[in-house]
């Protein structure tokens, strides 16, 4: 997987080819079309896997998180991850219809909360909501960071599933 600059890509049609930007950002990747997100204004966070033909042993197996700077093309940090479509805002948020949401500190990549029942398909920064369906209904879910930053003042203690109250649904 690669990236490059879009200003310099204007100006030369052939940088994502060989231009003095072109990072490599993940070599050996399985997938190219796998989830990813912005972590911050130079950070991308991409989710997969090492495709097993390329890599050494010990190199992680399983579905990883990267965040990559995407100024000098390094890892910033990388922890195993569920599948699923990623969010990030003060939270990195991973969905799956399988699995259910899982909430993950970026820094450490702990998990602060999960519950397999909530699957939102979307998210909207502004309104902190998330935004699923179940069967016939919408499903609306309301982030409270206040009380999540409450509930993790030790990022050693984790949520538990039934801590149902850092997340709010609603029909």
């Amino acid at each position: 997987m690669t990236g490059w600059s879009i200003l310099e890509w204007i100006e030369n049609r052939w940088e994502s080819e060989d231009g003095m930007s072109k990072k490599n950002l993940w070599s050996g990747k399985e997938d190219w079309n796998d989830p990813l997100c912005w972590v911050s204004d130079n950070e991308i966070g991409l989710v997969g896997r090492n495709n097993y033909d390329f890599i050494d042993e010990d190199e992680p197996h399983g579905w990883i998180f990267r965040a990559i700077n995407l100024e000098t093309g390094n890892v910033a940090k990388e922890f195993p991850i569920s599948s699923g479509n990623i969010f990030m805002d003060t939270y990195l948020f991973s969905c799956l219809k399988e699995t259910g949401m899982k909430i993950y500190d970026i820094n450490s990549g702990l998990v602060l909360f999960e519950d397999e029942k909530i699957n939102p398909c979307n998210y909207h920064h502004k309104s902190k909501e998330f935004i699923g369906f179940d069967n016939e209904k919408i499903m609306i879910y309301k982030l409270i960071e206040e009380e999540c930053k409450a509930a993790n003042t030790d990022t050693s203690e984790r949520l538990s599933s039934s801590d149902s109250s850092k997340l709010r649904g609603s029909r």
